[in-house]
């Protein structure tokens, strides 16, 4: 949410996310089985003087203490800002 004003994100279906939504960065913790996911909608207001300041999002998973993951190289994402 850095460099963004108004900042809200949804996150569906709510009994996974936990929380249907919120304002800022977003730091969840999601219940998920094996083949689920959850849809994140992220919004916000970029300034108008400096757009191309704004970084590309990125989104990290890790999988709760005591439990391996098959996939590790899997767990992070990034989506281009687009102003």
């Amino acid at each position: 949410a850095a460099g963004l004003a108004g900042a809200t994100w949804t996150c569906a279906p709510v009994a996974r996310c936990g929380v249907a939504s919120g304002t800022g960065d977003i730091s969840l913790s999601l219940n998920l089985a094996v083949g689920e996911g959850v849809t994140i909608n992220f919004a916000g207001t970029a300034p108008t003087t400096t757009p191309a300041t704004l970084g590309d999002a990125v989104g990290t998973v890790a999988a709760p203490a005591g439990l391996g993951d098959s996939n590790p190289a899997n767990n992070t994402a990034t989506v281009p800002a687009v102003v």
